[in-house]
């Protein structure tokens, strides 16, 4: 060791703890790398010795406690990264003493990407601003005046509130403090960093106006989700300061630069920035600007700024090098026309992002300048107030992506020519007064995802030529005057997930020859001529393969069943009612209320077919008007009742708490939504009431109970390793399909033993998805709550109510423990071993000493096979780690559980 300069054992399998005997003579160690392993414990005290040390990083462990006090003893320290991992307290004022540091990575919410050259997987990355977890209570203001600091990367670190610093250090040229609690103006001594290209302030707490920045020469600027005001600056800078990162960005990025060309400092800077550069700008513009290798992005939007739409905000010296540009102005309350001095300088960028939604913008768009804006990828021009016709000349835009003009007040006829746009994939035009019919050349825009054209004035078929939209995952239509019929041949697009043509005049499709075809299950609230049962209900698979497979119930002869055919009458019945009592309401509108909403209380909705009737009257009688002799479950969000409404046939219905999810618009939308998510192990939400004064969700009975009364019974001991194998990977299926399968991510918070139910062959059903979303949103609930039960709560969720998909990870993995071990997640006999021990704690201890037959439920360790038990248990270990980023994904459980079965 006494004469070792480098210890280089980055991203390789090292568990453990960082031996203290590292800091024993080693003073002539200038580098430690140790980032990507699997390192857990504190960062010892001792560094402080090691007096030539220039880096030390220590990223992507699972490291915890604080930061050592004596790292402020390093004076050649220039880089210290100690993110992604479970580090916590304060941040020591002695790393300022560490006058050499140029690098300072505290947190870091995007992995590290090669760093020769960008490394283009990051597209797939989630944009999760909460998926590490280094919490401090605050970062000291004197590290941002450090003289020789070029780099400082802290998002997300800061838990205490506190204004930014006046004094900042001149050679700052990479600043993120995004997420963090900063209140207060922007200080005028940021003006002072002349060099800074890269500047990060997005969701905090800041307000009042920009300062003069020299934001046209930076190449990422976001202050984004604050409530900043003013007019937007106007481009004043033509030529920008010299930056060690303007000169060498894009020549770093086609090339890897050597250590030996240039000092430790500068070549680590350019490393550093050029990874998490890349990051950024892919999620930023999701992906579109990896033809080129510079880009630059200003984004504003989610503020308070006033004024007009002018000019871009990008130097001539940016401007020189041909970069991909984002300009970000929505949701501020900007006003006048769109200037065409927007689009002026489009022949000069690579290409073009303009998102102007959610303004007070008025007038005519600009045909002449946007239809000439060539490099033009994403125009997003929502919910203003624009008039007039959708600009002609749209097809030169050869390159558009995105097209969004929705929620303004457009006019006229769609387009034809948007037809020949062959890399568009998102058409929305949706609430605007359009009239005419869907264009047939719009069949030809093989790449679009998303078709938007409803809330319009729309007329004539849809036309068949949208059915060669291979690549369609949503077609959206309702509210037209759209008539005929839906065209079969749309039952060929196999990834189509949401069909919308309600509110319409469509004619009845119980003849059709889609009534059998699976696209009935991905129809969303048809309200034509349609009967509603068409719309809703689906035939429930026989041979466990999901109960939801989307085919009209028919006899053996191929024809509609009686039961289809009363739908339809009652259908037609019910909408003669409702029109009845819209005419009533136009004249006695007070007593005409009255009567709809005694009618609404007795509405079911319902998304399944049953083979049984289902209505308000019937779940009423059947639990006895929710009697406790019914009764068969309780909870967070309400008790659960066995409803018989026929013999044999047995729903659950869950009585929801009145005053825990109330805000009845947002909670019907939701529901819907959870309506639609279909797979094998998630119980079927069948149907569900909503009135003011009553709330309730019917779901699929199960007549094995819960996992809870299985693994903690006195017979839970002789439950098979093949059959605790199976239900764990039920779970983990179900878990997976709602974080990566349906149309949005679900987070289900709440997972527990409890909310795992059972058929008669233990197979296993994971509930209560999604309303944990449902009571967090509630109008009287608060919104920082932590929703979930107390031992398999997360702990950066209990800390910080920041919740992601991570969250239910750790849950899932506490029950995974439990349906090894038997015991509880807070099992009495854990107190013998300390205070505070839990499941996670009890486990972890075990299998760090390897006895892995003490975590197993008796008998088990000897049931076989060992191999796969230890694999199971290190599986579970991992997923309830205090990291975030050592956490493995429900793909990657399942994956591994797949393999064992």
């Amino acid at each position: 060791m006494t004469s070792l300069r480098m210890i280089l054992l980055s991203s390789n399998q090292f568990s453990g703890t960082i031996p203290i005997e590292l800091t024993n003579n080693c003073s002539k160690l200038e580098h430690i790398h140790l980032e990507d392993n699997n390192l857990f414990g504190e960062i010892p005290k001792g560094f402080g010795g090691c007096s030539r040390l220039r880096s030390l990083l220590l990223s992507s462990n699972a490291l915890s406690g604080s930061i050592p006090v004596d790292i402020g003893k390093l004076q050649e320290l220039q880089v210290l990264d100690v993110s992604r991992n479970s580090l916590g307290g304060s941040i020591p004022e002695e790393l300022s003493n560490c006058s050499q540091l140029s690098i300072l990575v505290l947190t870091n919410n995007l992995p590290i990407c090669q760093r020769f050259p960008c490394d283009t997987s990051l597209r797939q990355t989630s944009n999760n601003q909460k998926d590490e977890f280094n919490y401090f209570a605050s970062i000291p203001g004197t590290l941002m005046a450090l003289p020789s600091l070029q780099l400082l990367w802290a998002p997300g670190a800061a838990a205490l509130a506190s204004t930014l610093p006046s004094i900042w250090g001149s050679r700052l040229e990479v600043l993120n403090l995004a997420s963090n609690s900063y209140i207060g103006n922007l200080p005028e001594g940021l003006m002072k960093c002349k060099r800074m290209v890269y500047l990060d302030l997005s969701d905090n707490k800041l307000e009042g106006v920009l300062p003069s920045m020299f934001i046209p020469c930076m190449v990422f600027f976001n202050v984004s989700a604050n409530s900043l005001s003013g007019e937007l600056p106007r481009k004043y800078v033509r030529n920008c300061s010299r930056s060690l990162l303007l000169d060498s960005i894009a020549n770093y990025m086609q090339r890897p630069t050597l250590v030996d060309e240039m000092s430790f400092a500068t070549w680590a800077l350019s490393s550093y920035f050029s990874s998490l550069y890349c990051g950024v700008i892919l999620n930023r513009l999701a992906g579109w600007f990896v033809e080129h290798n510079f880009s630059v992005v200003h984004d504003l939007s989610s503020n308070n700024f006033t004024g007009p739409l002018h000019s871009l905000m990008i130097a001539d010296d940016l401007l020189s090098k041909s970069p991909a540009y984002g300009l970000f102005l929505s949701n501020n309350q900007l006003s006048g026309p769109l200037s065409r001095n927007l689009f002026k300088l489009c022949q000069e960028l690579g290409g073009f992002s303009l998102k102007v939604s959610n303004n007070k913008a008025v007038g005519i768009l600009p045909a002449d300048a946007i239809s000439t804006c060539i490099s033009l990828r994403q125009f997003e021009a929502a919910g203003n107030q624009f008039i007039g016709e959708i600009p002609h000349g749209l097809e030169r835009l050869k390159h558009l992506l995105i097209l969004d003009l929705s929620s303004n007040d457009l006019s006229g006829g769609l387009p034809p020519e948007l037809g020949q746009l062959q890399q568009l994939l998102f058409l929305i035009l949706a609430k605007n007064n359009l009239t005419g019919m869907v264009p047939e050349s719009y069949g030809q825009l093989s790449s679009l995802l998303v078709l938007d054209l409803s809330d319009n004035r729309l007329t004539g078929n849809i036309p068949r030529d949208l059915a060669s939209l291979k690549n369609l995952r949503k077609l959206l239509l309702r509210n037209n005057c759209l008539s005929g019929f839906l065209p079969e041949n749309l039952a060929r697009l196999k990834y189509l997930n949401v069909l919308d043509v309600a509110l319409n005049n469509l004619s009845d499709l119980v003849h059709h020859p889609l009534r059998s075809d699976a696209l009935c299950a991905k129809i969303s609230a048809v309200d034509n001529k349609l009967p509603r049962s068409y719309a809703l209900s689906t035939t429930a698979d026989k041979e466990g393969e999901g109960p939801y497979t989307g085919k009209i119930v028919q006899n053996s002869k191929g024809h509609p069943n009686p039961i289809m055919i009363a739908s339809i009458v009652s259908g037609c019945a019910i909408g003669a009612v409702l029109i009845i009592l819209l005419c009533v309401f136009f004249f006695t509108r007070d007593k005409s209320a009255q009567m709809f909403h005694r009618q609404e209380k007795r509405e079911l909705v319902m998304f399944r077919h049953f083979e049984s009737e289902i209505t308000y009257e019937n779940i009423f009688s059947a639990t006895v008007n929710f009697s406790l002799d019914n009764l068969i479950g309780s909870g967070g969000f309400g008790a659960t009742y066995k409803a018989e409404l026929s013999p044999g046939r047995i729903v659950a219905v869950k009585r929801l708490s009145l005053d825990k999810f109330q805000g009845r618009k947002h909670f019907e939308a939701e529901i819907r939504t959870l309506g639609m998510v279909n797979h094998p192990n998630l119980v079927t939400l069948l149907g569900y009431h909503a009135s003011d004064n009553e709330k309730f969700l019917i779901y699929n009975y199960f007549p094995g109970g819960n996992l809870e009364n299985l693994i903690h019974n006195p017979r839970g001991d002789q439950l098979k390793w093949r059959v605790r194998l199976r239900i764990a990977l039920n779970i983990a299926q179900a878990l997976a399909f709602l974080h990566y399968g349906s149309n949005q991510k679900i987070l289900h918070r709440d997972i527990k033993p409890s909310n795992v139910l059972l058929d008669k062959n233990l197979n296993a059903f994971l509930s209560d998805f999604g309303l944990a979303k449902l009571l967090s949103a509630s109008e009287t609930h608060a919104t920082t709550d932590v929703e979930g039960t107390f031992g398999y709560v997360a702990p950066e969720y209990a800390m910080t109510c920041r919740v992601s998909e991570k969250a239910d990870v750790y849950s899932y993995g506490v029950v995974l423990l439990e349906l090894l071990s038997g015991k509880k997640a807070l099992d009495p006999s854990f107190s013998r071993y300390g205070n505070g021990f839990n499941i996670v704690s009890w486990a972890a201890m075990f299998y760090k000493k390897g006895n892995c037959q003490e975590i197993l439920a008796a008998g088990l360790w000897d049931e076989g096979p060992r191999s796969e038990m230890r694999e199971v248990l290190r599986l579970a270990v991992k997923c309830t780690m205090a990291s975030i980023s050592v956490r493995p994904t429900m793909r990657e459980v399942v994956d591994i559980l797949r393999e064992m079965g």
